[in-house]
C-alpha cells in the first residue's frame, strides 16, 4: 500500500470509529457511501499519531517527513 493510500486508510478508519464525528456527518446528510467515496476522514487531537501509525507500518522517518 502507498503511503497516500495509508495516510486515507488512517483518517478513515479514524471517522468510522468515533461516533461523534459520525453523528455529525449524518445531520449533515453525509451517507456511508458518500464518506467513502469522498475519502472522508478525521483527524484526533494529537500532532503524532499518523507519524506513529506510518512509523510502525515500516516507513522511515525521512519517508513520512517528505510525504
Amino acid at each position: 500500500m502507498k503511503s497516500i493510500e495509508r495516510q486515507l486508510d488512517f483518517f478513515y478508519k479514524n471517522l468510522i470509529n468515533n461516533h461523534e464525528a459520525l453523528e455529525y456527518l449524518k445531520k449533515r446528510q453525509l451517507n456511508p457511501k458518500i464518506i467513502k467515496n469522498f475519502g472522508l476522514g478525521y483527524s484526533l487531537n494529537s500532532w503524532d499519531n499518523l507519524y506513529k501509525y506510518l512509523a510502525n507500518k515500516g516507513y522511515k522517518e525521512e519517508e513520512i517527513e517528505k510525504k
